[in-house]
């Protein structure tokens, strides 16, 4: 298997924390992304403990957008990172 045929297997990569309510904190958003590594956690339905599931990826490079309430760009109170300048 290729990197190319794993990263357009997966897809485009966005993953997005939130806070309690629901609302967006940061988005991140990875090209040329594929899997790594996968672990599964053990599941017992007789215990009370969280399960751990880890997924690792591997990308050529991402974007983050943060929510930041003092921002104005676009009416949409994010602050994007990682851009390419136009200059």
């Amino acid at each position: 298997i290729s990197k190319a045929k794993a990263s357009n297997a997966l897809g485009q990569v966005t993953i997005t924390q939130i806070d309690s309510d629901g609302n967006p904190l940061e988005t991140w958003t990875l090209w040329n992304g594929f899997i790594k590594d996968f672990q599964l956690g053990t599941l017992s339905y007789g215990d009370d403990e969280l399960t751990v599931t880890t997924l690792e990826v591997m990308y050529d490079w991402a974007k983050v957008t943060t929510a930041n309430g003092s921002s104005k760009k676009g009416g949409t109170g994010q602050k994007n990172f990682f851009e390419q300048s136009s200059g």
